[in-house]
Formats: structure tokens, C-alpha cells, sequence
């Protein structure tokens, strides 16, 4: 479902060959993401949309693809330390 919406967001700005590539990454990530962080996939997604979205308009579509990349990077990162972290406490 995310490809479905993530695709019109930045085929504007970038083209819709790319833009399909970058949904099929983030469908990629997504997958990974609820791997190793189950809910914590959830919560980076909405952070890389909001860091795209905000992003794109000051220093354009490819450096906001790669901040929103980072975003998601950082916040399935920190899931996965905070749930390695509990099981480890139990």
C-alpha cells in the first residue's frame, strides 16, 4: 500500500521511473524494517515522510530522498537497539 501512495509524492520531482525505484527500496526497507523492529517500521516511516516532505521544498528531491533515508535508517536503528535492550533485561 505505501508504494501505491509513495509513488505520485515524488514522481513530480523526480520522474517516474526513478520514482518507482524508490518505492520498490522503500517496500525493501519496510520489509527489513519490520524484521528486525516489528512497530518501529511504522514509526520510520512517518519520519521519513515528514523529513521528505519538509526537506524537498528547502534543499531539493535528491538530498531529501537521501534525509528521509537517513531518518528511517536512524529510527529502525534506535528500535532495534531499544528492543535488543528489553529482551536483554528480561
Amino acid at each position: 500500500m505505501d508504494i501505491v501512495l509513495l509513488v505520485p509524492l515524488v514522481r513530480r520531482d523526480i520522474g517516474t521511473r526513478n520514482s518507482w525505484l524508490v518505492a520498490i527500496a522503500t517496500f525493501l526497507a519496510l520489509a527489513a524494517g519490520w524484521l528486525l523492529a516489528l512497530y518501529g517500521a511504522v514509526l520510520g516511516l512517518i519520519a521519513a515522510v515528514l523529513a521528505y516532505a519538509v526537506a524537498r521544498s528547502r534543499i531539493g528531491a535528491v538530498r531529501a530522498l537521501l534525509a528521509a533515508g537517513g531518518s528511517y535508517l536512524v529510527v529502525i536503528l534506535g528500535s532495534t537497539v531499544l528492543l535488543y535492550a528489553s529482551l536483554e533485561t528480561i
